[in-house]
């Protein structure tokens, strides 16, 4: 029997909770004004800025709030406008240790940030805050790269490796679709690396036929899991692609015009993981839109952490 998305709380509680992690750059007011977007009036979002002593003393300045304070008050009547109900907070710390601890408190459903726009080397060696949330969190990020942001999300593009946590954000995705009326597309891409590390046989299996018969299952699980939401009310569209992982979900976003693309943060990858790095990763630093990377959920976990 093919493996399903694990169940994800009803929408029947149309509030959506998003903490929105601000610094005040323009990709930080990008990824706000995508936050926006999402909540659609009635949402909470809950607007943190994190003044960290450390720069602070490296930069000889005095350490203080009130400044943050000023500009997180104007952001937040920015939001009211919109028809959102918005909080603000300015802590002293460490910002991801400040967002971590703002999330739960919070009760978010995720985090949205911004990265900075970089490119060539410096993108592939981010080092940011966005980066390391990515490697800690325990709840979705969302990371608004530098790119225009439109109307709300319409187009919902989910990466699955039938791995759990790929079915955290095929969960995730589908709720987000759901709550916001919007299109989904499930996408499998069958990693060909195997073929050129292993170009004949694998023991004594030819590598060519089992990568052929692992595509048709790969098709029925594809199938099983859009019937599976489309019976929830969705409109899903399943696709089975071929390629390296990283490239091709990227393109297929790209070709496909989502306006946001969720992942899990821990997927399997085949050989390319162990040779490249993390797929999700390099979706967030490659991807012309939003992205979403949600973590593997944890057995102990309440139910109720993506609309409540």
């Amino acid at each position: 029997m093919p493996s399903l998305p694990p169940p994800y709380p009803s929408t029947r509680r149309k509030v959506l909770r998003l903490l929105v992690a601000t610094d005040f750059s323009p990709t930080a007011r990008r990824a706000l004004l995508f936050a926006t977007r999402l909540a659609v009036p009635g949402g909470k979002v809950r607007l943190v800025h994190a003044v960290d002593p450390a720069v602070g003393r490296a930069r000889g300045a005095p350490i203080s709030t009130m400044p943050a304070r000023a500009a997180l008050a104007r952001e937040a009547r920015a939001c009211h406008a919109r028809g959102l109900r918005c909080g603000i907070r300015t802590v002293l710390g460490r910002p991801e240790r400040v967002l971590l601890r703002e999330a739960d408190a919070f009760r978010a459903a995720a985090i949205v940030c911004g990265t900075h726009g970089r490119r060539g080397l410096r993108r592939l060696l981010l080092g940011s805050v966005a980066e390391r949330l990515l490697a800690t969190a325990r709840r979705p990020v969302l990371v608004v790269p530098h790119v225009s942001v439109r109307g709300a999300p319409r187009r919902i593009l989910a990466a699955t490796d039938f791995s759990r946590p790929a079915g955290a954000a095929v969960a995730f995705a589908s709720a987000l679709a759901r709550h916001l009326r919007a299109r989904l597309a499930v996408v499998h891409v069958r990693d060909t690396a195997v073929l050129a590390v292993y170009p004949y046989t694998m023991g004594s299996v030819p590598v060519a036929l089992n990568f052929e018969k692992q595509g048709s299952h790969a098709r029925g699980r594809l199938e099983a899991i859009a019937a599976h939401l489309e019976r929830g009310g969705l409109w899903v569209t399943p696709r089975l692609e071929k390629g390296y992982p990283p490239d091709r979900i990227a393109a297929i976003a790209r070709s496909w015009r989502a306006d946001l693309l969720v992942v899990g943060s821990r997927g399997l990858g085949g050989v390319s993981r162990f040779l490249l790095g993390s797929v999700s990763r390099e979706l967030v630093r490659s991807a012309s839109c939003p992205v979403a990377v949600v973590p593997e959920p944890h057995r102990r976990r309440r139910r109720g952490t993506i609309l409540i």
